[in-house]
């Protein structure tokens, strides 16, 4: 199933074993170097909100409504992973990404991207600008350093002012 990043955000993380809920997807960290989901930063509580994390690794499945788990240690504490600390602070959440061609020609700015909810690659990012959207596959990129994507000179695009994002 391909599944966007705007569906999984504020979407419930539940467990299996004991139909609980514990807490809410509030953002996705990514690895930058194969462009996967390292792990989901989790809302626990949404008053004074605690942030948690739960690796891509400890996921069951990622429905259409849900992100579930098999139980309660799926969750851990932010000080306690180090690398997605690591990401976190150095912003690899994939939207509000910068996109340039390796000749440093602006792209756009990525709002949206699809994910393989079995493998936890990303699939293709969603890019805006003033005057146009544009969907770009990640085959297509070199890069991906600080907030800035570095894609091929020779990319293809798909440019609509209407474009629609693909679900399965």
């Amino acid at each position: 199933m391909i599944t966007r990043y705007s569906q999984i955000l504020n979407s419930p993380v539940v467990t299996l074993d004991e139909q609980q809920n514990l807490g809410i997807v509030s953002d996705i960290v990514l690895n930058k170097t194969d462009l996967t989901i390292k792990a989901f930063l989790i809302k626990t509580m949404p008053i004074i909100p605690l942030y948690k994390v739960i690796s891509f690794s400890d996921v069951v499945e990622i429905a259409s409504n849900a992100i579930l788990v098999q139980n309660d240690k799926a969750i851990s504490d932010m000080k306690d992973s180090i690398r997605v600390k690591e990401a976190i602070k150095s912003r690899t959440h994939g939207v509000r990404q910068r996109v340039y061609t390796k000749s440093k020609k602006f792209i756009g700015i990525v709002y949206d991207y699809t994910i393989h909810a079995e493998t936890g690659k990303i699939m293709k990012f969603y890019l805006k600008t003033i005057f146009s959207e544009r969907i770009i596959g990640t085959e297509t990129v070199n890069e991906f350093v600080g907030k800035r994507i570095i894609i091929e000179d020779d990319f293809e695009t798909i440019s609509n002012k209407n474009t629609e994002l693909e679900t399965a």
